[in-house]
């Protein structure tokens, strides 16, 4: 069984930006009431270990062999309990054959795998993790649910994640994450993971960039615009044109070089240039019936037998 008496607290304030000296926003420095909410007054606390990093912090309380602690530039990660395939993941996903703690592994499995690391995981734990490059912060729990981890807000409004009964005065709005779920962010609730489930998350990635689902919500949103855009203008064309609307051209250009023309305009307009074909075509074909009508009659004697005249009116010409 595992300690009951070791545990951690991982605080993060209110994610705050304030106008600086240089003119620019910049993330509000909480480090002095940071500092004062970690290290409060605990009895029954006989070691300690800290990790501040801009935004958050990490406290250990009387650390054991199965609670470790570690730190990069950018990142804070505090573990408790066993990993059973801890050499296995090392060797396998992140390809090193030395010896880690397992709050060191998370570190290297978070930045190469984001996310899609907890379902590599197998044993009994509950972990923090506190990433400061992108002021998020990821806390699991295992299915199993031997070792406890809760979450709430301090008396300064800050967020703590919690394993153990070490908790500062003022803690309210506390719940537990239950086994086999994970919180990622500062407002996200709990979700439940399983192993071997790849996990979709906006922000998460091997880099720490977002993900293609932002993307892919941005171009779907563009090409509803584009979609609403086009029946827009066929609207307008029918409205003009009736029924007789013509097919819409994906490629147009006007007739003076170098100006494009967009497409419901150059339909339109062919259309219009058609309509006019047409009824030129009508009237030439009414000319040339009359045409062939008179030269029909040409030379037919009047229908009250008088004289006429001849057709060239030339000298010498006589009456008939």
């Amino acid at each position: 069984m595992l300690l009951a008496r070791s545990g951690f607290i991982t605080i993060c304030p209110k994610k705050e930006v304030e106008l600086g000296a240089d003119r620019h926003l910049h993330r509000a420095d909480h480090a002095e009431e940071l500092k004062r909410e970690i290290e409060f007054d605990c009895p029954k606390a006989t070691g300690n270990l800290y990790a501040y990093l801009p935004g958050g912090g990490v406290r250990a309380i009387n650390p054991n062999s199965s609670m470790t602690l570690a730190e990069t530039e950018n990142m804070i990660a505090v573990f408790k309990g066993n990993l059973h395939n801890k050499a296995e993941l090392a060797i396998n996903v992140l390809g090193v054959h030395t010896p880690l703690g397992e709050a060191q592994l998370l570190l290297q499995l978070y930045a190469a795998k984001g996310l899609d690391m907890l379902g590599m995981l197998s044993g009994q734990f509950a972990f923090c993790l506190y990433d400061s490059k992108q002021a998020r912060v990821l806390a699991a729990r295992d299915h199993s649910g031997a070792v406890p981890l809760m979450e709430g807000r301090t008396a300064a409004g800050s967020l703590i994640i919690a394993c153990g009964t070490f908790l500062p005065e003022g803690v309210t709005c506390s719940s537990d994450i239950k086994p086999g779920e994970y919180k990622y962010g500062w407002h996200a609730l709990p979700r439940a993971f399983s192993r071997g489930e790849h996990i979709v998350s906006g922000r998460a990635s091997c880099d720490y960039g977002i993900r293609r689902r932002s993307i892919d919500a941005y171009n779907a949103a563009q090409r509803r615009s584009s979609d609403l855009q086009r029946h827009s203008s066929m609207d307008i064309t029918r409205q003009l044109f009736g029924s007789h609307t013509p097919p819409p051209a994906s490629h147009s250009y006007s007739h003076t070089p170098g100006r494009y023309m967009p497409p419901h305009l150059a339909a339109a307009g062919a259309f219009s240039r058609q309509r006019a074909t047409s009824c030129d075509g009508q009237k030439l074909h009414s000319v040339s019936s009359s045409s062939s009508s008179s030269q029909h009659h040409v030379g037919t004697p009047p229908a009250s037998g008088g004289r006429r005249r001849s057709d060239t009116n030339t000298p010498g010409s006589k009456l008939q």
